[in-house]
């Protein structure tokens, strides 16, 4: 199921942000965005993540600012011994050769063994707020993601209700339909009859198997059987699947119905509840 979900922090001079979004997908496919360094962390919240994903493509991003110019303080170790070495080196070359002294110091601090990485306990801090924003963000994803599942079992009920209506007015039109095939039977049967000698056993066996031939009777009650089956299933944890599956037997019986119309004005309704089912059919693709 789609949604988004969103938390930023700020402690000791970063700024942390995490974005969750997800598009339907037939698996859990989780994929991060994470910086340089933190490698170690995703596994530990791509395993929280996939407990509470059923299924989808979810993209995670994180991110890890430093906030410049707010703090006093370094926020890495740095080598002071090795960083006084190379400055007393590079000095000595600037002046021997007359170089411009303005790069000096963003050269030396990226010597290696000059930067020291962060103090262990910022590392911790960091560590700390960056799986809060986590489980933050994926809290604001999650309430995304129930209201508009809200919307959708809204949508869905609408829709299933709407074919139960028209289900029901089959029968009225079913009555007009056996009408006109009795009448045209009838016809034929006269017109036949007094062209061709047939036996009155072998006329009613033809008749018979023409009638049952256009029988709904049976069709009409697993169309409602299942139209009931839906909505118990829509109240349901996790429905996706369930509704998916029932949605292909309703489409069964709509099209056994309309194979057996015989009539415009219920071919048309079987039409029409085509339609219907295809919405639900669209929707049920974004459920868990």
């Amino acid at each position: 199921m789609t949604g988004f979900g969103k938390a930023e922090a700020e402690i000791d001079g970063w700024f942390i942000k995490v974005e969750i979004s997800a598009v339907n997908g037939k698996y859990a496919d989780i994929k991060f965005r994470v910086p340089q360094g933190w490698q170690m962390q995703e596994q530990e919240w791509r395993n929280q993540l996939l407990k509470k994903v059923g299924r989808g493509t979810v993209q995670v991003g994180v991110t890890l600012d430093e906030v410049a110019g707010l703090y006093q303080q370094p926020k890495a170790l740095i080598n002071k011994e090795l960083f006084n070495s190379y400055t007393s080196q590079v000095r000595s070359l600037i002046k021997d050769h007359d170089l411009d002294p303005s790069f000096l110091l963003p050269f030396i601090v990226k010597l290696p063994g000059v930067q020291m990485g962060m103090d262990e306990s910022l590392i911790q801090q960091l560590s700390h707020q960056l799986s809060t924003c986590v489980a933050n963000a994926f809290n604001q994803f999650d309430k995304h993601r129930l209201a508009e599942g809200n919307a959708m079992a809204k949508q869905l009920a609408s829709n299933i209700a709407r074919i139960k209506s028209k289900s029901i007015r089959v029968e009225s039109l079913e009555e007009m339909r056996n009408d006109l095939l009795r009448q045209k039977l009838t016809e034929k049967v006269d017109i036949w009859s007094q062209k061709i000698n047939i036996e009155k056993e072998r006329l009613e066996s033809e008749i018979l198997f023409y009638l049952d031939k256009f029988d709904i009777t049976e069709e009409k009650t697993r169309l409602e059987q299942h139209c009931v089956y839906f909505e118990e299933t829509l109240n349901e944890k996790n429905p996706g699947k369930k509704l998916g599956f029932i949605a292909q037997e309703l489409g069964r019986e709509i099209n056994t119905l309309g194979n057996k119309a015989n009539h415009f004005d219920l071919q048309k309704l079987t039409v029409e509840m085509k339609e219907e089912l295809e919405k639900i059919k669209e929707q049920v693709l974004n459920l868990l």
